[in-house]
């Protein structure tokens, strides 16, 4: 089941049990940094700051003000997330463990790769465009 933030905009959050599959492929763990680009309401960003815990660090980015200020405020209390405004295509902490793309991304930015430490994991899931069958770009 999508879950919609704004059907207006045909604006949905994402298939929860696909992106939950998403996390474990990448094999979070805790204490691990990672990087949420197109964290919209911050749903998935508060499983991702449960995996990591306390030790660890996410860094969430949405392009849309008006999510992020619904995401900053439900994850107030999480000292270890933090979310901000912008497109994800620029001034991203370095040596993460991980960087995901919840985005309408059409390629792999070099940034997103820069961005990774030694062993880190990106994750960006292709277009979804008529006749695609689902998939996703996993690079390790």
């Amino acid at each position: 089941m999508v879950v919609a933030i704004d059907p207006s905009r045909n604006l949905y959050n994402g298939q929860p049990s696909l992106i939950a599959r998403w996390l474990d492929d990448l094999g979070i763990a805790p204490g691990e940094r990672v990087v949420h680009i197109g964290c919209a309401t911050g749903y998935f960003t508060a499983l991702i700051g449960h995996i990591v815990g306390q030790t660890g660090r996410v860094d969430a980015i949405d392009i849309d003000a008006s999510l992020v200020e619904r995401a900053s405020a439900s994850l107030a209390d999480k000292s270890w997330i933090s979310v901000s405004t912008g497109n994800g295509s620029g001034d991203l902490p370095k040596d993460v463990d991980v960087v995901l793309v919840q985005a309408g991304a059409t390629h792999i930015l070099d940034v997103w790769l820069d961005a990774l430490g030694d062993g880190g994991r990106l994750l960006v899931p292709p277009p979804n465009r008529l006749g695609w069958r689902p998939r996703r770009w996993l690079v390790h």
